[in-house]
This record gives C-alpha cells, sequence and structure tokens, in this order.
C-alpha cells in the first residue's frame, strides 16, 4: 500500500492541532481582582478605622464636676494674668481663675481684705487630675468685718544674699493697723524688732492724712544728722520691696545705720524709722523687715 506524500502532510497538520489543544488545556486560567472588589475591601477599612477613632476620642474626652457655689474672704494679692488673681487666704497664698467677664476688680486694691464666692472645678482626662478655683464674685470687705476674717498666717517672698525664699509670717495687729511678720521677729507697740538683737527694728508712725511730706523731710534731716551725712536714696538705690516710698533718707557711721521712710499703706502714711547696727544681723535684718512692712493693711 502506497501513501502519498499529501496524505501524510494532512496527518502531521492534524496531530500539531492536537497537541497545542492539550497544552492549552493544561494551563491555569488567570484570576483578574475587579476594581470592586477594592472599592468594597476600602470602605470596610474605612468604616472600622471611623470607628475605632470614634471610640478613642469617646476614651479621651476629659471629664469635668463642678461643686457647689462656696463662700470665702482674705487679703487680695493682686493680678496674676488677665483672667486669674491671687488671694491670701487661711490656707495659703491660693490662685483663682475669673469666671468670665462678671468679675469686677475695679474697686479692689492690692492688700484690700475682700469676700468672694466661688466653686472648684475638677477635670480629669485618663490618670491626670487637675482641680481649678472659679470666682464668680469678689467684693471689698465692710471694716467692721475684716479683723475676724484675717488670715493668721501668710506666705512671704523675700530675698536674702540673692537667694529668693519663701517664709511663713504670722499676723500682728495694732489699734489701727495689722501686719505679718516673719519669724525671728516680733512686733509690739508699733516696733517691728529682731529676737535676736532688739536693736534692730523698724518703729512705725501712722501719719494724720493732710500730713506735709517738706516738713517730715526737714524732721527728719535734723533727727539723721546726729549718726552721720544725710543721703536721699532714689530710685534703683533703693531696695526693691520699698521702692514706692515717698521719702527715703539714710545716715551711717561706723557703729549704726539710720533710716527714716515715708511709705504709703492703701492710701495711708506711715513715718518708718529703721534702726540697724552694724553687724553680721544687718544683712538679714533689713530684707525681712521691709518684707514685713509691705503687707500693713488697715483696719
Amino acid at each position: 500500500m502506497k501513501i502519498n506524500k499529501k496524505t501524510l502532510s494532512i496527518a502531521a497538520v492534524i496531530i500539531l492541532a492536537i497537541s497545542i489543544t492539550a497544552c492549552s488545556k493544561d494551563e491555569k486560567p488567570e484570576v483578574k481582582t475587579t476594581p470592586s472588589n477594592n472599592v468594597i475591601e476600602d470602605n470596610n477599612t474605612a468604616k472600622d478605622n471611623g470607628q475605632n477613632n470614634e471610640q478613642d476620642n469617646q476614651q479621651q474626652q476629659p471629664e469635668e464636676t463642678k461643686s457647689e457655689i462656696k463662700q470665702g474672704s482674705g487679703i487680695y494679692v493682686g493680678q496674676i494674668d488677665s483672667h486669674s488673681i491671687e488671694i491670701q487666704t487661711s490656707e495659703g497664698s491660693t490662685a483663682f481663675q475669673l469666671e468670665g467677664e462678671t468679675v469686677d476688680l475695679s474697686n479692689i486694691k492690692e492688700k484690700d481684705n475682700v469676700q468672694f464666692e466661688y466653686y472648684e472645678k475638677t477635670t480629669t482626662s485618663g490618670v491626670n487630675t487637675v482641680k481649678q478655683l472659679f470666682i464668680t464674685k469678689i467684693e471689698k470687705q465692710a471694716a467692721d468685718q475684716q479683723s475676724m476674717s484675717l488670715p493668721k498666717t501668710m506666705d512671704i517672698k523675700l530675698t536674702i544674699e540673692g537667694n529668693e525664699e519663701t517664709r511663713e509670717a504670722k499676723l500682728a495687729e495694732s489699734n489701727d493697723y495689722y501686719l505679718y511678720v516673719l519669724p525671728g521677729f516680733t512686733f509690739k507697740e508699733d516696733k517691728l524688732m529682731m529676737n535676736y538683737d532688739n536693736n534692730y527694728y523698724a518703729e512705725l508712725e501712722l501719719l494724720p492724712k493732710d500730713y506735709d511730706l517738706d516738713t517730715l523731710k526737714k524732721d527728719a534731716e535734723s533727727t539723721l544728722k546726729k549718726v552721720g551725712e544725710v543721703h536721699e536714696l532714689k530710685g534703683v538705690e533703693i531696695m526693691q520691696s520699698m521702692r514706692d516710698a515717698k521719702l527715703f533718707l539714710l545716715a551711717s557711721s561706723t557703729k549704726l545705720t539710720k533710716e527714716v521712710i515715708i511709705k504709703e499703706f492703701n492710701g495711708r502714711a506711715f513715718r518708718i524709722t529703721v534702726n540697724m547696727p552694724v553687724g553680721e544681723a544687718s544683712e538679714g535684718f533689713g530684707p525681712s523687715a521691709f518684707a514685713s512692712l509691705n503687707t500693713i493693711g488697715m483696719k
């Protein structure tokens, strides 16, 4: 049997076609991710993140509680900044926040006795707790109520030998005024004396409202000339705590330094005669005595 060339060619083409078809069936089909699948996954992720963020915000939101309105009294120290003030109370120097613009300070001066209304706000965030006192009303105290409400102690800041210190001073009273006396000092019969040596003292005299400064200056110069040459100190020559004095005269010798100071406290003027023997105690006496004198208030 003879097979011609044409028959062989047809058979070869059929075999090749069968081989190609078999190879195509063995290959794995390519899987394509549709865009719609990605969008759904992204939306679900964003939704989960949004829920988590909302939960985090709820957990981090601080909690605030306010107490009922309370009554207080003390000595007005002054403004700390535009929205807070300092008052010396029976518990010491205390900072109070001002409740909006409803608190009127126009008639209140430093060292005035005041009575006020306030509440305490407690803010808790996580493990942190912050307490603040907010004043809702404040007014100058009536004269007949002041003595009863004065704090028995006051924290006083002073600088000794370049170091700033805070010490607790005790209330002392005269007929017309009061002041706070630091440890190591005694106030008796209008005289603030150093316990270490009573020759270190500051003697106080309340002047009449119509006092004449020129006359007081001449009297002081006459007294001080007995000690030595008289000098009038001004500006930076005067210790910072007494720099607002109306008059500051000084005379000294090898044994004694004497000063006469005219200064006003709460609208009333005092003549202060300072006596300081030359010695080791001089450095501590001046800053401490002047710090106490600056707490003078009128009854």
